[in-house]
């Protein structure tokens, strides 16, 4: 029989060394994964508002456009009243619904040969977290920012 010594029990003192490395390593990780996730609510937040915006004009624009004679009529009127209630929410102006949102990025269109409107947004929608990853990556370009598209068809009433 091997002579055996009863195994030594660590310091406290050294466990809590050990469990400030693992926060010291994981802590960064747990804080990046939160950040992302953040910046991914972000990002589908601003679009349901650009998506919703965009239904709410084209939806304006159809009960709006005058159909009863068989001949489709927009008026420049009508339009920008669209524009304006996809911009600000509202027909008349106001706060914009979303930051660096323009009516040069929106389009109302007849689509040709069919009783349907379209409208068309785009938005360069800029990271709040990570405006720069591209650029300290060494990735040329956009500087975070990416461009959404909504796009709604809807028919004329």
């Amino acid at each position: 029989m091997k002579n055996s010594k009863p195994q030594q029990i660590r310091p406290i003192a050294y466990q809590k060394g050990i469990a400030v490395i693992e926060s010291v390593i994981v802590l960064p990780i747990v804080i990046f994964i939160i950040l992302i996730v953040g910046e991914l609510g972000n990002a589908i937040l601003q679009y349901n508002t650009l998506t919703q915006a965009a239904r709410d004009g084209a939806r304006y624009i159809a009960g709006a456009a005058e159909a009863n004679t068989g001949v489709i009529q927009l008026t420049q009127a009508k339009i920008e009243a669209a524009e304006n209630l996809v911009l600000f929410g509202d027909i008349d102006a106001g706060t914009p619904v979303l930051p660096d949102l323009g009516v040069d990025n929106i389009s109302v269109a007849l689509i040709p040969n069919t009783k349907n409107i379209l409208v068309s947004v785009e938005y360069d929608y800029q990271p709040i977290f990570f405006p720069n990853i591209p650029t300290i990556m060494g990735i040329s370009g956009t500087g975070g920012a990416f461009t959404m598209n909504a796009e709604i068809v809807m028919r004329i009433l």
